[in-house]
């Protein structure tokens, strides 16, 4: 091999010396280039050949969130809403809300008294998973007691996935008869509002309906925006929960005809 000497007398670079480098780069660059393109084309294989096969390439993992747990989300917004003084929503009307929730479950009371006396109950159900954590909003405003603000969630593309009961006259604390008249499953009957006696004496109209939105009002704007910022938490990790869980069942394999 021919050594590479420098020209000691100009201190320069020899033509021979810069024509030796030259080469010696062209030769590394060309390496890396076949190095790369060889790694490009093993993966296009063998994403190509997990297709053919009727599976899915791995999905890349998704990064852990920060802050506080699912649990202990849901925790905190069970306790606020038992916390708030109910929202004046008239001089005669006062509603009053409860949240309660089994994992990314979450059911929603807004109960309604007229005069002192149990006037409606609305009830909600919900997957946080299908929310839309962008669309979880607040509205400050002003009636006549003062400034107030509005929570505003809605579901993923406005879908009418939120179920919700209406009961009339109601009150919070009928726990059983809640229970009774709540949806539990997924077939209901929309719309229809029916009439039923409970104990041979209470009379309760309700109805069934299916909705994108709900809202919910607090007289106090920096708890509304405290309650916000927890629901897009917990819709958050509830998507990410439902992700994970479809990243790890089994690809279904493609049938060959």
């Amino acid at each position: 091999m021919q050594k590479i000497r420098l020209n000691q007398k100009n201190q320069k670079w020899s033509p021979t010396l810069l024509t030796n480098i030259s080469a010696v780069f062209k030769i590394r660059t060309n390496y890396f280039k076949f190095t790369i393109a060889a790694a490009v084309i093993t993966l296009i294989a063998s994403g190509n050949c997990l297709a053919q096969l009727g599976g899915e390439a791995p999905l890349p993992k998704i990064k852990k969130p920060t802050g506080p747990s699912l649990e202990e989300t849901t925790q905190w917004i069970t306790a606020k809403f038992a916390s708030i003084i109910p929202f004046q929503f008239s001089e005669r009307t006062i509603l009053q809300y409860e949240a309660t929730f089994d994992g990314c479950e979450m059911a929603f009371t807004d109960a309604r008294t007229r005069d002192g006396k149990a006037d409606e109950l609305n009830f909600y159900r919900l997957k946080l998973q299908e929310m839309d954590e962008d669309n979880i909003t607040i509205q400050p405003t002003k009636d006549g007691q003062g400034e107030f603000a509005y929570l505003s969630l809605y579901s993923l593309g406005k879908k009418d996935v939120i179920k919700y009961s209406e009961m009339d006259p109601v009150a919070l604390t009928d726990k059983e008869l809640i229970k009774r008249l709540t949806i539990k499953d997924d077939d209901i009957n929309v719309a229809k509002r029916v009439s039923i006696t409970i104990n041979d004496q209470q009379i309760v109209s309700i109805r069934f309906l299916q909705q994108s939105s709900f809202f919910i009002h607090f007289r106090d704007v920096e708890v509304a925006e405290s309650m916000s910022n927890a629901f897009k938490h917990a819709v958050m990790l509830c998507q990410k929960k439902a992700a994970d869980e479809k990243a790890a069942r089994p690809a279904k394999q493609k049938e060959l005809f």
